[in-house]
């Protein structure tokens, strides 16, 4: 390995832990937007049925908003697991020369206001407890929500908090510093490799 491929690593490494931090900025306020978005969603389906409110009375609701907290209790914990996990993360791919091949550097983009579809998608998934609770008390909107693989899966528009999209934007923003890291690095190992056919060559 070279002096400057060596550096080049470090400097990934580098750029990989500044981005943690980052990331779990953004994970933080995804939860808080997690929280803010469920807590709407339950309100708008109790407007939207009136009659059925009115049926349950104090006595038939209190169960119910018992059962909200619950979720809302643990809706923490399981945004943390889903949204930590390292495969929604591409600058959490391992860098080496064993895997330079299969190195990929699309970043994290965000634009107009929309965050990528596999982040958007795994906050959707964690509102399923939400759509299974309103299911099955027959306050779920017809056309919010399909079920797929045993998840409800939110068919609305995310909601995205103002904090939300300023830590995703100063994310992205990392992200792409973390690209251009990796760009170079294949760039660089590709030269070499180059280099070495033609040294090869030449010794003949």
């Amino acid at each position: 390995m070279t002096i400057n491929i060596e550096h080049l690593l470090d400097r990934i490494s580098q750029k990989t832990y500044e981005l943690d931090a980052y990331r779990d900025h953004l994970i933080k306020e995804s939860v808080c937007c997690l929280r803010v978005t469920a807590d709407n969603l339950v309100k708008a389906a109790l407007q939207a049925q009136p009659n059925i409110v009115s049926r349950l009375g104090v006595d038939g609701l209190k169960p119910l908003k018992e059962e909200f907290k619950l979720i809302m209790s643990s809706l923490g914990s399981q945004a943390h697991q889903v949204l930590e996990d390292d495969e929604l993360w591409e600058y959490k791919q391992e860098v080496s020369l064993d895997t330079v091949d299969k190195l990929k550097s699309k970043g994290f983009p965000v634009v107009n206001g929309h965050l990528p579809k596999p982040f958007i998608e795994a906050l959707q998934l964690l509102l399923s407890p939400i759509g299974a609770w309103l299911n099955a008390h027959d306050l779920a909107s017809k056309g919010d929500w399909l079920i797929a693989n045993s998840y409800y899966h939110f068919q609305g528009p995310m909601p995205i908090t103002a904090s939300m999209l300023e830590s995703a934007e100063e994310f992205s923003t990392r992200h792409q510093e973390y690209d251009q890291l990796i760009e170079e690095f294949i760039g660089l190992q590709n030269g070499q490799e180059q280099n070495s056919v033609l040294d090869l060559w030449d010794s003949i």
